[in-house]
Order: C-alpha cells, then sequence, then structure tokens
C-alpha cells in the first residue's frame, strides 16, 4: 500500500528532505504543492493525500496546518522545523509528538510512513 505524503514546494530543503525520504521508501510517494494554503486544500479536495508536510518555526504550526485537521481531520501534519531538524505530527484527536532528529532521509520516511497510516511516530 502507497502512502501519498503532500508537501509544500516551499521552502526547498523542506521538499528536498521529503523527497529524500520518499526515496529510500518505496511505499511513499511524494506529491508537491507548488503554491501556498489555497493550493494545499484544493489538492486535499481530491481526497488522495494520507499525510500534510509543512514547514514551522519555533514549534509553532502553522495556519494551514490548523486548517488541515479542521476541515480534514483524518489526516496528520506534519510540521518541520528546518533550523532544529525536528517536527510536531499534529492530528485532531488531538495527538502532537515532538520527533526529533526528523531530517535524515531513513528516519524522515519511517515518520512520513507512520503519519501517513494514522499511527504516531513512536509506535
Amino acid at each position: 500500500m502507497s502512502h501519498r505524503i503532500l508537501v509544500t514546494a516551499e521552502p526547498a530543503p523542506l521538499l528536498a528532505a521529503v523527497r529524500a525520504a520518499v526515496a529510500v521508501a518505496p511505499d511513499l510517494e511524494a506529491v508537491e504543492a507548488s503554491g501556498g494554503e489555497v493550493e494545499v486544500l484544493l489538492r486535499l479536495a481530491n481526497g488522495d493525500v494520507d499525510l500534510v508536510v509543512v514547514a514551522m518555526t519555533d514549534r509553532t504550526l502553522p495556519a494551514v496546518a490548523e486548517r488541515v485537521v479542521d476541515e480534514y481531520p483524518r489526516l496528520g501534519v506534519l510540521a518541520v522545523d528546518l533550523d532544529r531538524a525536528e517536527g510536531l505530527l499534529h492530528r485532531l484527536q488531538p495527538d502532537t509528538t515532538l520527533i526529533d532528529g526528523l531530517l535524515r532521509a531513513k528516519r524522515l520516511s519511517t515518520v512520513l510512513r507512520r503519519a501517513a497510516a494514522g499511527r504516531t511516530a513512536y509506535e
């Protein structure tokens, strides 16, 4: 079963990190959203995405993350802080998990897979 990961095209290092993680995980597929919040929400309307990945700073979820979990409660949002190399996995349940060492490709692919499958990063 393939998990589709929607990732914003900006910032470029986040897109590169997700591409690297997906490259080492054949069951993951990256789907890029080149625009902002509107494009993310339009893409989600298709119903074929399992997880959304967005950038954050200072462990603060961006507005698009909150909007995604409000409008698409079955989805998780992985917000990645590139400066700290960590992320917050956010779900409506609520379930927010701090994840360290996130920018290593194998680690990130594991987190993407588990989050897309509706599980926490450390199960």
